[in-house]
């Protein structure tokens, strides 16, 4: 058994590191827990006029500790408060044992990059902030910001005011909302490496609503960023509400619903079950604010802005 399978298939980090205990994580300035009325359970609200002085940390700065999680995907159950700051920093060892930082923040105005640290901007436009599964492909985005450097682990990583948030995850596998697990092997999402979210990582949904009605869904990198760009202009900026997958995806008139297998694209198209059916969308949803909806048809997904 390896070292790491207690890590398979994900990592319920709030739980399994204990977010109450002030030895395994820290929680600087104004913290506090409250019951959500949408979500039916106990959140964590983060806020402060400087959100690097109000944060939520793991491990605890005592004793140099290291979180150890392999997992490539690092997922945020979160929702940024409207019209305030907020920051997400997460610590990274590669291969060679460097220390490199990615970070995402609606302070930045720019992306930015240095040899020990990425930084994104997170784009939102509009009033109505919903709460999101923000999933971040550290491996991928490491691999196109970072000369000869593979992801290894996270070390660390800080949730900076302001926002709320349920939990975090990592795990080696693409989790998707708002599918169950038979209709995933039903419609071939799991031999294509794609899961149902966990239940205890997910929000609750009403039988007569959907999830993506009520819930954002954001990948990062997105399908919009990898695909048709020169190399020398990678993607530089989140906030695309995504349903990728990591495989290609045939997506002529012909076939909607056939997976192609691809070890070397691990990102590759959004997808969302129409009517039963796999479809994929040609839709550019530039800020996180535009929903995804289901049409009539079996073709793709429209985006409406609130």
């Amino acid at each position: 058994m390896s070292s790491s399978s207690w890590q398979h298939p994900f990592v319920n980090i709030f739980k399994h590191f204990d977010i109450s205990s002030s030895k395994r994580c820290v929680k600087q300035g104004d913290i506090s827990t409250i019951i959500d009325r949408d979500l039916k359970s106990v959140v964590y609200r983060i806020r402060g006029l400087v959100p690097e002085n109000n944060y939520i940390q793991f491990p605890s700065e005592s004793l140099n500790q290291n979180l150890i999680l392999t997992g490539r995907l690092f997922y945020v159950l979160f929702r940024p408060i409207y019209d305030k700051y907020f920051c997400i920093h997460i610590d990274i060892l590669t291969h060679k044992q460097h220390l490199i930082r990615i970070s995402l923040s609606n302070l930045y105005r720019e992306f930015k990059t240095t040899q020990t640290s990425i930084q994104f901007p997170y784009m939102t436009t509009g009033t109505d902030i919903h709460w999101s599964v923000l999933c971040l492909d550290l491996q991928t985005i490491l691999l196109t910001y970072m000369t000869n450097e593979h992801y290894h682990m996270i070390k660390s990583f800080q949730l900076c005011g302001n926002m709320f948030v349920k939990n975090c995850f990592t795990s080696q596998f693409l989790y998707e909302p708002g599918i169950d697990n038979d209709t995933a092997k039903r419609t071939g999402l799991t031999r294509a490496g794609i899961r149902s979210l966990p239940r205890e990582l997910s929000y609750p949904i009403d039988k007569s609503e959907t999830w993506h009605d009520k819930y954002d869904f954001i990948m990062f990198p997105s399908m919009s960023s990898l695909m048709g760009k020169n190399p020398n202009e990678p993607f530089d900026k989140v906030g695309n509400v995504r349903l990728p997958t990591p495989r290609k995806l045939k997506t002529d008139d012909q076939n909607f619903n056939q997976i192609e297998h691809d070890e070397s694209f691990p990102v590759t198209a959004q997808t969302t079950l129409v009517n039963g059916q796999i479809s994929t969308s040609i839709t550019d949803l530039s800020h996180i604010t535009h929903r995804s909806v289901s049409p009539g048809n079996n073709s793709y997904i429209v985006t409406r802005p609130y």
